[in-house]
């Protein structure tokens, strides 16, 4: 029986969608089989480190520092892998080395009561040792990661001309969105993108000049600042505004607004932590 403190980490490969499990506590799914999270055999998940410049001050105590940014991370799996026979430890063992070998992008996800994190992650290092005694085995795995951020619910509204949706962002970091505008009329003057909190004062606003014929799409990368159409940069789409973000642990409202014409328009994103 798992008990109220255990886990899922679920490794999802990105190409295909293939899972490779490892389980804490006694049993999962009603089986002790498998690969299970030695004690404090998970780390490196809840830590974040970061680096930038200082220059030390002439004449003067201290230093002044530059900009931080977040550092790459490692996150590190030591399990024991256990199975029935020896002939399904052998296939397990073949699984677990080769499931990510290739160099496959994945998705560290952490499974737990009260929600699931995730995170991208490539391979740094596997290793699968046979105990010899037993159809058992030691797992060390580490995981690779870009940044420290992790990721959480979806969030996804649509909003129609002149309509504001709500939009929540419940992480613990702004949230930069992907929009896509459709027009279901023709938009020869283009149109704008407007968030709001919820006391109604304007948090960012972003007019996109480009027309847009009807039934065509236009999607835009709020952290990149590029507006894509058919999958190619529109180049100097901006009228006027900049990329905004939604503030983290807040509620806002979002609109579309053609110049002329009518669009829907879909905002989503992650919640980051």
């Amino acid at each position: 029986m798992a008990g109220v403190d255990d886990y899922l980490v679920l490794l999802v490969r990105e190409a295909d969608e293939a899972v490779l499990t490892f389980f804490t506590g006694i049993r999962h799914g009603g089986s002790k089989y498998g690969l299970g999270i030695k004690a404090k055999g998970f780390t490196g998940w809840g830590e974040k480190s970061l680096s930038g410049e200082s220059v030390r001050q002439v004449e003067r105590h201290g230093a002044l520092l530059g900009r931080r940014r977040r550092d790459a991370q490692t996150v590190s799996i030591r399990a024991v892998a256990e199975e029935r026979t020896d002939w399904e430890l052998d296939q397990l063992e073949r699984t677990v080395l080769g499931f990510l070998a290739e160099g496959d992008k994945c998705r560290l996800q952490v499974q737990k009561s009260d929600g699931t994190l995730w995170s991208p992650a490539v391979l740094d290092a596997v290793s699968f040792t046979p105990r010899g005694y037993a159809p058992k085995a030691d797992v060390e795995l580490d995981l690779l990661l870009p940044d420290s951020i992790r990721y959480g619910q979806h969030e996804k509204q649509t909003a129609t001309s002149g309509t504001a949706v709500v939009v929540a962002n419940r992480g613990t970091l702004h949230a930069w969105p992907i929009i896509t505008v459709t027009a279901t009329t023709a938009m020869p003057g283009g149109y704008g993108l407007r968030l709001k909190n919820f006391a109604g004062a304007e948090l960012g606003y972003l007019r996109i000049k480009t027309a847009l014929a009807s039934g065509k799409s236009h999607r835009i990368d709020m952290a990149k600042g590029r507006v894509y159409a058919d999958g190619v940069i529109v180049w100097q789409a901006r009228h006027s505004g900049t990329s905004w973000f939604v503030p983290r642990d807040q509620i806002c409202s979002f609109q579309v607004e053609p110049i002329t014409g009518t669009a829907l328009a879909v905002i989503e994103f992650d919640e980051a932590h």
